[in-house]
Order: structure tokens, then C-alpha cells, then sequence
């Protein structure tokens, strides 16, 4: 029984949000706030307002693939996706070590410009999602693997969802506590477990992601979509903290160029890399790791150890993130998926 939680939400539902943010529930609020030890102040819930942007955008393959905004990493996935076209990739083969590598490659690169620029109130999309600069990267992988530690700057209780109606209108949405259960701590008197997601600042001078006040901190989640022809034609999305985007684009690569349904694409073998300085969360470790699951094949494998990776191999099916996906075919079929590595499914009515 949660009776502080519980009346929470019936205040919400007379008071709406106005309460939540400025009312008497917003100074419940605040005092448990300041009864945890927080710096936030019933002024400060007043001071919210919510952020509405745009997404960020990128042609590619026929599709309009688009992102969620700063302070999002999402713009890593679209800079992934950006140099796989300098590359055949179909001739590659799905969950080839060739693929394999060059994406791996490929995400390390998105990294280096995520550090450097996703804790910025308005990164400079042009210069980043821009030709010249995904032909740059592309130019610069080789055919082993590279050290390319990110400036020092988990995946835990985050949940996607998407949605699509009869009309055809869709939703592709993330939300998240950061940690299990998010700071551990739940309000005496408002029953709200306070999440932590601050944990993603930095704290060193001059870091583009750097602690200041009024500032948004960056996050690693994002809800992508790709659009053809005009309307939605796959929502997909994951928790996973810095393996979202890495996930997402090889969803999408084994769907758009490979032809694999949904549910395929969410069983296929996965991968993903780590960096030394990558990890979001404080105190933003990270390591040469490629972690890959035995599905790949030994062979595979093999191949990317002689190319220089360092491959820490779990059983199939045990690799990182929960997808969720929808595909809307051309006859108006709705396909939907959900990955089997965690809780989680997939619905129609």
C-alpha cells in the first residue's frame, strides 16, 4: 500500500499540473524535497516550463529519419547512420564481422561528437548531421579497431513505449528514473520517488555537459522515427543509457536495408561498444570492451578479435536494452514488436 502515493495522484487529478508545479501539492513537494536534502525549491518547481522543440531531422535511404533534440544524444544515432552510406553495406551481409566493425567504428566517432557537444543548449545539428563532416568520419575508420577514448566527462529504470492509432497517428516516447528505483527515495509526504537523474552532469571545467544552474543535463534517451513518404513507417526506441542509440541504429539497419521484420530485427544478435570516459553516469568510466552476443557466431567473432577488438562475449539473447517497435506497411498493416531480453510486449485492438 502506498496511501501518500495514492493521494498524490487524486490531487493530480482535481488539481492538475498547475498544483503539482505551484500548488499546495508543490510544496508537499518541496519539503520533501528539502527533507531528502535536495537543492531544489518550491521556487524552482515553479520556474518549470515544458520544453517543446522540433526534432532533429536526416534524409537517408528514402526515409526521414528523425530524433529527439538536444539536450538528447539522439543526433549520435543519425551521425552513425550517416557514415554507413559512405560503405555498402548491404553487399556486407547482416551481422557480418565487416558490418559489425565498420558500425562499431562508426558509433565511436557519433561518441566523440556526443561528448564534445550534446550537453550545449543548441549543438550545431548542421555541422554535425552535415556530408562533409559524416565523409570525415567515414574516411578516418581503418580496418582494425580504434583507441578512441571520449573525453572524460546505466541502464536501469527508463521505459519506451510507442504507439500508433487507426489514423495512422503515432507517439514514440521515453521517459526514465536513471537508476533502479532512481535516487531511492520517496517523499513522506507525497509518496514520489524522486528520480537521479543529475548523476549525468560533469563536473569539469570547461565541459560542455558541465553543472551550472538553470542548465539541462544531458541525456542518453531518445525516440526515433522514421518517416516515408510522409508518414510514420517504423517507431521504434529502448532504455539502455549510452547503448540506446547504438541499438536503435542496428534496429534499423537490419530492417530498412536488410528487409528483417521487426520481431527479427529485436531477436537478432546484438552488440555494443564502450569507451574509455563514454559512461554518462557519474564518475563516467568506461572501458576498450565490445561486448557481443555468442549469436553472432564464432567465426564473426573471431574476425573482430583479429581486427583489434577487445570482445567480451554473453549468451544469446543477454546483451543489453528492451525494443519495442511498429512497423506500418504499405498496405496499412500495422507489424509490432517487442524484445525478448526483458518484460515487456506487444498489443493491437
Amino acid at each position: 500500500m502506498q496511501p501518500a502515493l495514492a493521494a498524490t495522484l487524486q490531487r493530480l487529478a482535481q488539481g492538475g499540473a498547475e498544483d503539482f508545479f505551484q500548488g499546495t501539492l508543490a510544496r508537499d513537494l518541496a519539503a520533501d524535497l528539502a527533507e531528502a536534502g535536495t537543492l531544489v525549491a518550491a521556487a524552482d518547481l515553479a520556474a518549470v516550463r515544458p520544453r517543446e522543440a522540433p526534432p532533429i531531422a536526416m534524409a537517408w535511404r528514402g526515409f526521414e529519419l528523425r530524433q529527439t533534440p538536444a539536450p538528447s544524444m539522439g543526433f549520435a544515432m543519425l551521425q552513425m547512420l550517416a557514415m554507413l552510406e559512405h560503405h555498402d553495406i548491404a553487399a556486407m551481409g547482416w551481422g557480418s564481422e565487416a558490418l559489425v566493425h565498420l558500425m562499431v567504428e562508426a558509433k565511436k566517432r557519433a561518441f566523440l561528437d556526443r561528448e564534445a557537444h550534446a550537453g550545449m543548449e543548441v549543438p550545431p545539428f548542421a555541422e554535425l548531421l552535415s556530408p562533409a563532416r559524416a565523409a570525415a568520419h567515414a574516411a578516418a575508420i581503418g580496418p582494425r579497431a580504434a583507441h578512441l577514448p571520449v573525453r572524460p566527462a546505466p541502464e536501469a529504470d527508463t521505459t519506451y513505449f510507442c504507439v500508433m492509432d487507426a489514423e495512422g497517428n503515432a507517439v514514440s516516447a521515453i521517459q526514465s528514473l536513471n537508476s533502479a528505483f532512481g535516487a531511492g527515495v520517496v517523499g513522506r509526504r507525497t509518496g514520489v520517488l524522486f528520480n537521479n537523474r543529475m548523476a549525468y552532469w560533469h563536473l569539469d571545467e570547461g565541459h560542455p555537459n558541465r553543472l551550472a544552474p538553470g542548465r539541462l543535463v544531458r541525456h542518453t534517451m531518445n525516440a526515433p522515427m522514421a518517416m516515408k513518404d510522409g508518414r510514420p513507417w517504423l517507431l521504434f526506441g529502448t532504455p539502455g543509457a549510452d547503448n540506446q542509440v547504438q541499438i536503435n541504429a542496428q534496429v534499423l539497419v537490419a530492417i530498412a536495408v536488410f528487409g528483417l521484420d521487426p520481431q527479427q530485427a529485436l531477436e537478432a544478435p546484438r552488440w555494443t561498444s564502450s569507451q574509455p570516459g563514454q559512461e554518462s553516469n557519474y564518475p563516467h568510466a568506461g572501458s576498450e570492451v565490445l561486448t557481443v552476443e555468442a549469436g553472432l557466431g564464432e567465426d564473426v567473432i573471431a574476425g573482430l578479435r583479429a581486427r583489434g577488438h577487445e570482445v567480451k562475449v554473453v549468451p544469446p539473447l543477454e546483451g543489453p536494452c528492451s525494443v519495442a517497435a511498429i512497423r506500418l506497411l504499405e498496405n496499412g498493416v500495422r507489424m509490432a514488436a517487442s524484445d525478448p531480453r526483458r518484460d515487456g510486449w506487444a498489443a493491437a485492438w
